[in-house]
Order: structure tokens, then C-alpha cells, then sequence
């Protein structure tokens, strides 16, 4: 794929990302939640100053400042990329990308970042997220997926010795 596709996918997930945050915000007041699939997923406004999963709370600066270095880096890995990115590389910094510009917006603009999705069974409750940390980590996984895949290619099989392979 070629490199803007890159940009192409972070700034849809951006979009997406605050047009979902902005619904919530003029829709709802923090705390409020309203039952999508009962027992599994609802829409729950929470206003997080950490990080995903309660790390860092009240970490807003520091975890703002995380974000501005991934995303200078992600952008000078992207613009010095040469040649054509693999679909799922493109797709793994994209994401993230996206995802970490929209959260960083809100830490800037608000002091806090908006979320929504509220996935639980039962009483088995997930920590509220959103369209941007949902991005992030798809993104990740797929890094994750590229590598364990590299990895196997490169990975000589155990029953051979390296004087076969030579």
C-alpha cells in the first residue's frame, strides 16, 4: 500500500473518533448509561483523566506527552517507509495513529477523554473505551500479527541444524 493510505486510514478513525465523542458530549451527561444489548454492551459516558484500563490516573499531561512522541514517530517511520507498505503494516500504524490523535485532542481540548463503549456480561465488567482505543488496539494487534509472522519466516525449524540451512 502506498504511504497515504496510511494517513488516508488514521484521518477516517480521527473523524469517526470525534464525531462519536461529540454525539456522547451532546447527548448525554457524564455517568449516564443507556442499555444498547442488555447484559452485553451499553452506552455509558465516562469522562477517563488516565489511561486505558485505570493506568495512570489523573495522568492526563503525561500520557498527552506519550501520545504527541508516537505520533512523531509513527510519522517519521511512515515518511522514511521505502517502497510499498504491506496491507496489514499500513493498517497497524494507521489505526493507531488515528486512534492516539483523537484521545491526544481530547486531552488537549478538554483535559479528559470522552468514553462510551461499555462492554460487560453480566456483572464481568470491561473498562469503558472508544472508537480511538478500539483503533489502537486493532492496530497493535495487526503489529503484532506482522511480527509473529516475520518471526516465523525468519525462524529456522528446530529438527534442522544451522549447517543444513547453509
Amino acid at each position: 500500500m502506498k504511504r497515504r493510505y496510511v494517513l488516508l486510514l488514521a484521518s477516517i478513525v480521527f473523524v469517526l473518533d470525534q464525531l462519536t465523542k461529540r454525539s456522547i458530549v451532546n447527548h448525554f451527561y457524564p455517568g449516564q448509561s443507556i442499555p444498547i444489548v442488555p447484559s452485553l454492551l451499553s452506552l455509558t459516558y465516562v469522562q477517563n483523566t488516565g489511561g486505558a484500563f485505570g493506568i495512570l490516573p489523573h495522568g492526563t499531561l503525561l500520557l498527552a506527552a506519550a501520545a504527541v512522541l508516537a505520533v512523531i514517530c509513527v510519522g517519521v517511520y511512515t515518511i522514511r517507509y521505502q517502497g510499498t507498505m504491506p496491507r496489514v503494516l499500513a493498517v497497524g500504524i494507521g489505526l493507531p495513529l488515528g486512534g492516539a490523535v483523537g484521545n491526544l485532542i481530547d486531552r488537549m481540548v478538554r483535559g479528559f477523554v470522552v468514553d462510551f463503549i461499555d462492554a460487560h456480561i453480566q456483572i464481568h465488567q470491561w473498562p469503558v473505551f472508544n472508537v480511538a482505543d478500539s483503533a489502537i488496539c486493532i492496530g497493535v494487534g495487526c503489529l503484532v500479527v506482522l511480527n509473529w509472522q516475520g518471526s516465523a519466516r525468519n525462524s529456522v525449524p528446530h529438527n534442522k541444524t544451522q549447517e543444513e540451512h547453509a
